[in-house]
């Protein structure tokens, strides 16, 4: 048997299997492809189905949300549709409330004030740390940081110390797969879509994560 995985791919997939197609069947998207600040914008429908459920848990957010990478605005418009008061902010003006009024700001940076209520966000991949970081340095203890990632962020074992440390307090995994569009570019047929789960931390909360399926 010849030593070769691409063997076994034949007859999944038409396409031939060069390497970006072998990455984008595996749910990500080769480094040349990804947008220049990695900005993906979240769906809608994605955002909705998480804050229904959450509700449904019993569990309700601040009233007041910050998202620290607000991009074209669509989680803080659901957000406000579930009757929540949101600030926004981004290191690109996005035009986000409006060219004038966005509000610049590079949360991968040091934060130094206390923000006094949750943070939502659908953070860079390649950031997701330290807006990680930095979210749970800004809120009160208690408080909620919800970050919407690819589900493979739970899988680093660079992050595995951290984990341990400051382990999420429920991880609300999509039971199907989501899209989202680069540069907030959304098109009539989806891109395609990954394994997204939303992420969420209790600060001071070091209970085992509970997994929920929406």
């Amino acid at each position: 048997m010849k030593n070769n995985q691409l063997e076994l791919f034949k007859g999944i997939v038409k396409e031939p299997q060069t390497h970006k197609s072998m990455i984008r069947m595996l749910g990500a998207a080769p480094t040349s492809d990804r947008d220049l600040n990695d900005f993906y914008a979240t769906d809608p429908e994605s955002v909705a189905i998480f804050l229904n459920r959450l509700h449904e848990d019993g569990i309700r957010l601040h009233q007041n949300i910050w998202e620290n990478a607000c991009g074209n605005g669509v989680i803080c418009k659901v957000l406000q549709k579930f009757g929540y008061y949101t600030f926004a902010s981004d290191i690109v003006n996005r035009g986000y409330p409006s060219e004038k009024s966005a509000v610049l700001m590079d949360f991968t940076k040091q934060v130094s004030f206390r923000w006094k209520g949750d943070i939502v966000t659908n953070p860079p991949y390649k950031n997701a740390m330290q807006f990680l970081e930095n979210s749970l340095k800004a809120v009160d203890s208690g408080r909620y940081v919800v970050l919407y990632l690819r589900l493979q962020f739970l899988e680093s074992k660079g992050r595995l110390s951290f984990f341990k440390k400051y382990p999420p307090k429920f991880v609300y995994i999509h039971s199907e797969r989501q899209s989202t569009y680069k540069g907030g570019i959304v098109t009539k047929t989806k891109p395609n879509a990954v394994c997204f789960a939303w992420f969420v931390w209790q600060k001071g909360s070091v209970s085992e994560p509970i997994l929920r399926w929406l």
